[in-house]
Parts: structure tokens; sequence; C-alpha cells
């Protein structure tokens, strides 16, 4: 399993050049970058998959439906619904916040979604999944929008394709750690589905922690508490360029530290050569290893009227990380 990746001021260093090329960067950059900005959680999402799998295959769900507020008639807090993980995650051996503060951030996390409802009020909601949305058709630009809402209500916000809001409470926080001095914030993530995942960053007593709390939606805009789950972390590192990485302690089964995910490119300059060639600069990110800037690619194409282009050449040279070397096998 990879490292988690938020970035925080990818998306402009690029948009113009965009401008400047059109299709001829839109076209580059989906074949040589993997990504603008890495946002996928997909140590999360490989957890959804398995969980929906013991879901199938043992028939026990959460009902969402039974999980509309922090109390509900029986006195039962959001936690008592949360989910049964051992199969899948080891428990934390001690949850760095208390049930009181629990109970306060599913209480803030709800009132932050109340900031966004009017994003969800007319969706369409299809299954019971406890682990996705259930949303038809939640688009990109609604996963935007919902970005912006929060950016707008002072919360820290992001999601695919979209540049970080309120970046500096991550580098308060990390400031902090840095210090050694107790810190907390939460990052609300809009999954493409329309599922916010609240992730509060927790360092206490020289130890970090996640405490995640899963948002759905109702039919109508009524935003419920689907599940949430304390992990430790393992490592965690915001770079000069603004990407905070980091990944947990304990690992789902067959997964590692570091499984092998390849760095991704973010275009940081090009020239306009006296040929009509365009050479593009680009910072090879490899959060694996906690660089952003593991090695550069410069990258020479020829660009055409009709908006395609011809890759002529590509030189790497080493920065922070060595450059791997892939040697061919006979036989």
């Amino acid at each position: 399993m990879g490292r988690n990746v938020w970035g925080d001021g990818i998306v402009e260093n690029v948009k113009w050049m965009i401008k400047r090329w059109g299709v001829l960067f839109i076209m580059l950059l989906a074949v040589i970058i993997a990504s603008a900005i890495i946002l996928k959680q997909s140590r999360q999402k490989e957890t959804d998959v398995l969980m929906e799998d013991r879901e199938h295959s043992i028939g026990a769900s959460v009902n969402s439906h039974e999980v509309k507020s922090i109390e509900d008639a029986a006195g039962k807090s959001a936690d008592d619904y949360s989910l049964d993980s051992s199969d899948v995650f080891q428990k934390s051996e001690k949850c760095l916040i208390t049930e009181d503060e629990k109970r306060q951030l599913q209480e803030q996390v709800l009132a932050a979604a109340e900031q966004v409802k009017e994003v969800y009020r007319d969706i369409e909601v299809i299954g019971s999944s406890s682990f996705a949305s259930n949303i038809v058709d939640f688009t990109g630009e609604q996963c935007k929008e919902v970005v912006a809402l929060f950016g707008q209500a002072g919360f820290v916000s992001i999601t695919e394709d979209c540049n970080m809001v309120n970046p500096e409470k991550i580098q308060s926080f990390y400031s902090d750690y840095l210090e050694k001095r107790d810190s907390m914030f939460t990052i609300y993530e809009v999954n493409p589905d329309g599922l916010i995942g609240a992730f509060t960053f927790i360092y206490r007593d020289d130890k970090l922690q996640t405490y995640y709390v899963g948002i759905g939606w109702q039919q109508g805009g009524t935003p419920e508490i689907r599940s949430t789950l304390v992990n430790n972390i393992e490592e965690m590192k915001l770079t000069e360029k603004g990407y905070f990485i980091y990944s947990y302690e304990i690992l789902i089964p067959h997964s590692s530290l570091r499984l092998p995910y390849p760095p991704f490119g973010e275009v940081v300059d090009y020239a306009e050569n006296n040929d009509g060639t365009i050479t593009l600069y680009i910072d090879g990110v490899w959060p694996d290893y906690n660089s952003d800037y593991a090695f550069t690619n410069i990258v020479v194409v020829q660009p055409f009227e009709d908006g395609t282009f011809r890759y002529l050449s590509n030189a790497i040279e080493k920065r922070e990380l060595e450059i791997p070397i892939i040697t061919g096998t006979e036989g």
C-alpha cells in the first residue's frame, strides 16, 4: 500500500501553461503525468473494497438510516455504529482523544456538512453501502463546489484535480508536530462519488493518529455519519512544495509501508525553442519516499497546428533520490 498524499498548490503551477498551449498540454499531461495532484486515499479505497467483501460474506452492514445523528432514540453514539474492522485493521492500542472529544468532533463534522448540503439537495441515492455515497452521477464539478463551500466556511478541504483550500492549517499543525506541541486539525476530503471523509489528525503525547468520520447523504441532502475509524500514523511529512504525505502504522493484509507506486510528474516550467520545439521541465514527485523532487525530467516535444505533438526526447537529472536503473534480461 502506498502513502497518502495531499497537495496544496500544484494545479495553479500548470494552469498558465495549459491556457497557452491548450490541447497540447492537456494531451501531454495525460501522457506524461499520472496526475497533477494525488488525492486518492488508496489505503482507504482498498479498505472499502475489503469491507464491502466482508459485508457480502457475512451479511452484516451498518444501516445508514439508523445513524442519523450523534445520539439516536436509543441513546447510542455514532461510535456504537463504527466499523468493526478487526479483520482488516488491528485496533490501535490507545486512542489519543477522549470519548467526549470524539462526540465533539462528530458534532463539528455534521455541522460542517450542513454548510455544503445545498449541493446534495437534489441528489438521487440508490443502494445502501456504508462505504460509498450511493449517489447517482455525482460530478467532479459538484466535488469542487463542495470544496469551495468548505473553504468559504473556514475549513481545510480538498478533492481530485483541485487545490487545497485553507492549507495554512496543515502548516500550523506540522509546525506544532516538529516542535512537539500537542495539536489537532481536520481536513475534509470530498471523494469522487460525493462521500465526505473528515480526517482529524492528532499529535499528542509524542504520538500521531487520525480519527476518521465518514459522512454520507440521504435523499434530499441530509448528512449522516456512516463510519468512524482510528488509525496510528507511522510517518508524516510536509514537503517544501506543500505535499502532505503520511502512512499508517498498521497496514491491511498483503500491503507494505512502501508497494511499488511510481513517481508522478509535476510540470514546473517550460521553454520555447528557436526551432519551434518546446522543452518541459518536470519534477518527479515520489510519495513512497517522501520526496517532491526525486528527479527532474527534461522533455522535448514538437507541437503541430492541429493540436497534436511529437515526443522527441527525455533526459533525467538526479535530484533528491537515486534514479532507478532498469536492466533487461535475456531469454
